[in-house]
């Protein structure tokens, strides 16, 4: 994934502003550690197959370098978290009778 942002933003190669690399570095952590969660299938819990594509679209729209698209990404990670946290609490309670 790193290779292909790259090509879209000089930055990762420091090469810009020290806020544009900045903000390409952790756009790009973001989006290698949501494709992470992707392979192994586990992202705070274990994924299904729609977790699994909500996070590969928030990586493929980490890689681009528009706002808008960083912005996307994060909040589809964001959305993983917390419908896990959800899933966890709820696979928890206890069966009133």
């Amino acid at each position: 994934m790193v290779p292909y942002v790259f090509v879209f933003n000089d930055a990762l190669l420091m090469q810009g502003s020290a806020l544009e690399i900045l903000a390409v570095s952790i756009s790009c952590a973001l989006g290698v550690w949501a494709l992470a969660g992707v392979v192994v299938g586990y992202f705070s819990g274990n994924l299904n197959v729609v977790t699994r594509l909500v996070l590969l679209a928030a990586a493929i729209a980490l890689v681009s370098p528009q706002l808008a698209t960083d912005a996307i990404g994060v909040l589809l990670i964001l959305c993983v978290i917390v419908f896990q946290k959800f899933m966890k609490k709820n696979a928890t309670a206890p069966v009133k009778s």
